[in-house]
């Protein structure tokens, strides 16, 4: 059968729906499964009436911009607030659009004023090298203190740091905050080079005399051919003759790769080359260690290291003639365990042109094996899903029972969209042999491929996906939203299971099905939506402790009826990986008392 059960023109005529909640759903869904081919979406949701399809539209057009919709949103800008706001500031200056800079100057010294704009605003600001934004973001940086907000300082640093003046600025801030605040500032210029890595590990390994990132470092300078260097520099750290590092460092880079002066990156950017960018931040650390504070030099080493080994394997890559090169050679520079660069979507793109892609998709298949949680593996499942080998499904379906980075992980979810009915005939068939953990996040992949085949499997296997995580079973339910949903979701609606009610109230609505329960249950959606923008504004002031006076929502699976609902506990423990629940436990269904385990989205969470 194969076919799309919501062609763009139903999503269309949706989004003129007279429910905000529909309108909402329509574009969403647009943005996912049609991409830029489903933009005329857009438009119209702009200037509608709720604030939930403004936010849909924008996002949307976030992923698939056009400057045509730039003077509309500058007129937005002028009337909104809060989050909105904000993602319209952030689109403006991709844009070239900067008034918005004055008008912001203004608003967040407003007692109304919000973190989620400040967020966004940050951001905004950092995708212009304008000397309005420098200024405005070294204002916001002279008011950080040592109870500084975490996100709002990431978000700024990494903004300023864009800035033709913003490395100088935050070594400033550096120099005087290093006992404090030298984790966010290490990982935020790392973050120029690539970095992959969050902040937890290198604020762990900093502390450490030497860390895995020196060790990998220097490792990777051995093996190739960068002897001299990695043993410099060991000599250097061994004698904590840090500033000594750094120095020899920067000026091995100028005398290395003096080449590496064009400061345009591979879109044709001003600022977005990651040579570019390497080659000013070990000069500036230069400059820094003949005023900087001797006791903060250290880190800085480490980041110098980094810098300088990533000048190296940019310089080797920028050789590669991807052209002319072999596909063996092409798949073994892909496959390193190496940090992301730009030629990568290159050599991808050449590779997925060549035949026989048997031979790649063989080569692919083997980096999964061997390396399954590497850099080069993330890239390999990429690969495959731009060459769409349909071969290769159970290979990353496996991936997906197993301990993997977050890197991984998405990237099988992102090719296993793209094989489209193939994977849902490969669910299909081997539904019985897969565990859990695979059933949940399939999930996250079939929800996004919405034909005919997937709503068969979803109610043929109903109560095994039910059972196996309720919460994403019925997202996955209303992205892709079948009429031939409602009859079985109504029989297991159950008061105060709010999901499966609003899953259920806009799948009705959308189809045009009347039940005497949707009003009761629109009281209720709408009195969520208000305890969500009281919780939304909490976050917006930096009122976390709110959020941990509420009591803690558990599904779990009842062994009399095997029905699973959500409930309300109130003292939690951790045996060893086990949670343990005191509360007791009467099932919404059959009443039994405390007869349930643990569903196995919970186990995972925990």
């Amino acid at each position: 059968m194969n076919r799309t059960i919501s062609s763009i023109k139903d999503l269309v005529r949706l989004s003129r729906h007279k429910n905000p909640a529909v309108r909402r759903w329509a574009c969403a869904r647009a943005a996912v499964v049609y991409g830029r081919d489903g933009t005329e979406i857009i438009e119209p949701l702009l200037n509608d009436d709720d604030e939930g399809c403004r936010l849909e539209a924008l996002h949307y057009l976030q992923d698939f911009p056009d400057s045509k919709y730039v003077a509309q949103l500058a007129e937005l800008y002028k009337k909104q607030t809060g989050c909105l706001a904000g993602m319209i500031a952030d689109y403006l200056a991709r844009h070239n659009d900067l008034e918005w800079i004055s008008l912001f100057a203004e608003r967040r010294l407003h007692p109304d004023f919000t973190r989620i704009e400040l967020l966004h605003s940050l951001s905004a600001l950092g995708q212009t090298r304008a000397p309005a934004a420098g200024k405005m973001l070294e204002t916001v940086l002279a008011e950080i203190d040592e109870d500084a907000d975490f996100f709002v300082f990431r978000a700024l640093l990494g903004s300023l740091l864009h800035q033709d003046n913003g490395v100088k600025s935050v070594l400033g801030f550096y120099a005087e905050n290093f006992q404090t605040h030298a984790e966010p500032v290490l990982h935020a210029l790392l973050c120029l080079c690539g970095f992959p890595y969050p902040m937890e590990d290198l604020e762990s390994e900093l502390e450490k005399r030497k860390s895995v990132f020196v060790i990998r470092a220097v490792n990777y300078l051995k093996a190739g051919d960068e002897s001299h260097t990695a043993e410099t520099f060991e000599r250097f750290f061994g004698k904590k003759q840090y500033s000594s590092a750094i120095r020899w460092l920067s000026d091995e880079a100028d005398n290395r790769f003096a080449n590496f002066t064009d400061n345009h990156g591979s879109d044709g950017k001003p600022g977005y080359s990651t040579a570019a960018k390497c080659i000013k931040v070990l000069n500036a650390f230069k400059d820094y260690v003949e005023w900087g504070p001797a006791k903060s030099h250290k880190f800085l080493a480490v980041a110098a290291l980094i810098f300088y080994c990533r000048l190296i394997e940019h310089n080797r890559l920028t050789g590669l003639n991807i052209e002319s090169a072999a596909s063996g050679l092409l798949l073994e520079v892909l496959f390193e365990d190496r940090y992301d660069d730009a030629i990568d979507d290159r050599i991808i793109a050449c590779l997925a042109s060549r035949s026989p892609l048997s031979a790649i998709s063989g080569m692919a298949l083997e980096q999964i094996k061997k390396r399954p949680d590497s850099f080069g593996t993330a890239r390999a499942l990429k690969l495959l899903g731009k060459i769409k080998d349909v071969g290769a499904i159970p290979a990353i379906a496996r991936l997906l029972d197993s301990e993997c980075t977050d890197r991984v992980y998405d990237e099988c979810f992102f090719s296993l969209r793209l094989m489209g009915i193939h994977f849902v005939e490969f669910v299909i068939a081997g539904f019985s042999g897969f565990s859990d953990t695979q059933k949940i996040r399939f999930l996250q992949i079939l929800q996004d491929i919405p034909l005919e085949e997937t709503v068969d499997l979803f109610l043929h296997r109903w109560q095994d996906f039910w059972n196996c995580d309720k919460s994403a079973f019925v997202e996955a339910l209303e992205c892709i939203a079948a009429k031939s949903f409602i009859a079985p979701l109504r029989r297991e609606l159950m008061p105060g299971e709010i999901r499966e009610e609003r899953a259920y109230y806009l799948l009705c609505k959308m189809h045009e099905e009347d039940d005497v329960i949707l009003d009761e249950i629109e009281e209720r959606l709408q009195q969520q939506e208000e305890e969500l923008k009281y919780l939304e504004t909490a976050f917006s002031c930096g009122k976390l402790p709110a959020f941990f006076d509420k009591s803690l929502k558990l599904e779990l699976k009842c062994r009399n009826c095997e029905k699973v609902y959500t409930y309300e506990v109130e003292e939690v423990y951790l045996d060893g990986d086990n949670p343990l629940i005191n509360d007791k436990i009467v099932c919404k269904n059959c009443r039994a008392i405390n007869q349930y385990d643990l569903t196995t989205m919970v186990t995972l969470l925990v």
